[in-house]
């Protein structure tokens, strides 16, 4: 449902490979398809995602905005890319809704 926002309505993008990889973390492919999870000790440890990283969807170049802290709207901290031509939804990347996005960060 996060794919289909009303308008106006906050969306986050999120790395399909990372996005994948928290499926496997959860389950998520085989609570899907009603089948029996193989569960081994090392199962957190070995597929947990990490923090989301999208780096790969995004142009990092310098000629692209970064905030110099020195005015209020441009925090050093924030930071606005571009995505890069290539990228597609659904294959390199998905749509979080801001309440899964909070949820999975």
């Amino acid at each position: 449902m996060s794919s289909f926002p009303d308008a106006g309505t906050a969306v986050f993008l999120v790395s399909g490979k990372w996005s994948d990889k928290y499926k496997e973390y959860l389950f998520f492919r085989e609570a899907q398809s009603n089948r029996e999870p193989t569960w081994t000790e090392d199962h957190a440890q070995k597929n947990h995602p990490g923090q989301i990283n999208n780096s790969t969807l995004l142009h990092t170049d310098d000629k692209y905005l970064q905030g110099t802290g020195e005015l209020k709207e441009f925090e050093s901290d924030v930071v606005d890319r571009y995505l890069k031509a290539d990228v597609r939804e659904m294959t390199d990347y998905e749509i979080f809704s801001e309440e899964m996005y909070n949820f999975v960060k």
